[in-house]
């Protein structure tokens, strides 16, 4: 497994994030998805809440963070999801709460299999390997070719997902997919790329790979078990602040903004913002990142 502990990490929006959490209580904040530390360290340079909680469900990503965020005091560290970890909460005792769904450069170096661009096992797991429930292995050599193309098309959009299910299905009659690698062979050749040895900016891998990973870590069904929750956490003026990177993620939050907002729960703060250019040519990564913030006024 790579060494990632001395990755440098650029956090996205970081000034747009900051200039949200100006208005939020300084009380208990929550940073569910706290990945190297780059938001909690630009946060606690500026703010000072009582105390910030940072949560992740990967170890490895924990203890980067610690070092990150070493000079501060107020910071304590949790290795769980953020669906699991806002369950222990107080009731009404967030002010502040963060969720970065960004998909890390840590994640590709980790050795697990989420990078197509590398051949490595075929895990895709945020969780320790040895532990985690579900990996994309036994996904695309256990499932059925069904239930593979239905996940290709809803948590990937792919629109030849029915024809690389059935690829699927043939290679591992022959033998067990194992590495990432044999995959995108068979997926490059299911859709007519002869050349797998070439990678592309629209890889025919790339669909496939996010609809893998989101299913292992259970991504959107984590979203929601959370926003049912944290209402039921967060205190009066508190505020929410989410950055997404693709559009299932992104139209699952803007639909319970919009529902808190019409049903007189709070305001917005950032209806919705986007890095800017200068940002998106300094890190190319944080292209596609898209920042909603809201405001509980009443529950």
């Amino acid at each position: 497994m790579s060494n990632t502990t001395n990755i440098k990490h650029i956090p996205v929006l970081v000034k747009e994030v900051t200039s949200v959490f100006a208005q939020a209580p300084l009380t208990l904040w929550f940073d569910g998805t706290i990945g190297l530390g780059g938001h909690a360290n630009a946060l606690l340079s500026m703010y000072t809440p009582k105390t910030y909680i940072g949560c992740d469900i990967d170890p490895n990503a924990i203890k980067i963070a610690k070092k990150n965020c070493n000079g501060h005091k107020n910071i304590s560290y949790l290795c769980a999801s953020y669906a699991q970890a806002i369950q222990a909460c107080e009731t009404k005792s967030l002010g502040g709460i963060l969720l970065d769904f960004g998909f890390g450069s840590h994640d590709l170096d980790s050795g697990k299999g989420f990078s197509y661009m590398k051949n490595e096992p075929l895990l895709m797991t945020y969780a320790d390997s040895n532990t985690a429930e579900l990996t994309a292995a036994e996904v695309v050599n256990v499932w059925q070719e069904d239930t593979l193309k239905n996940i290709f098309q809803v948590y990937g959009e792919e629109k030849k997902a029915g024809l690389i299910a059935k690829k699927i299905i043939e290679a591992r009659k022959k033998k067990r997919i194992s590495t990432t690698g044999e995959l995108r062979n068979i997926i490059c050749h299911a859709v007519g790329v002869q050349n797998s040895n070439t990678y592309y900016t629209n890889d025919p891998a790339r669909k496939v790979f996010q609809a893998l990973r989101m299913v292992v870590n259970q991504e959107l069904e984590s979203m929601q078990l959370f926003f049912d929750e944290v209402l039921k956490k967060i205190e009066h003026g508190g505020v929410i602040a989410t950055i997404t990177f693709h559009s299932l993620e992104d139209r699952l939050v803007k639909d319970y903004m919009h529902m808190w907002k019409k049903e007189g729960i709070g305001n917005y703060i950032v209806r919705v913002a986007h890095p800017s250019l200068q940002e998106q040519k300094k890190n190319p990564r944080s292209r596609s990142a898209t920042l909603r913030a809201f405001r509980v006024h009443t529950i």
